[in-house]
């Protein structure tokens, strides 16, 4: 696994449903990760436009 620092100081996505998840959602756009794992409702919603997983999705891959 690889650690990546960025610097997020403006929003570059609005999570309209939660608001507070924009920055999170920044983050996952402005990095080089592969994808996001999360249990939030809000930005699982959003795993079609972007790589958003679930834990148990990651645990998957990780099996396989």
């Amino acid at each position: 696994f690889l650690t990546e620092l960025i610097d997020n100081n403006k929003l570059t996505a609005h999570v309209e449903a939660d608001p507070k998840d924009s920055l999170i959602l920044s983050t996952l756009i402005n990095s080089s990760a592969d994808f996001l794992i999360s249990g939030d409702n809000d930005l699982l919603d959003l795993k079609e436009k972007y790589r958003i997983i679930t834990i148990a999705d990651f645990l998957q891959m990780l099996e396989s």
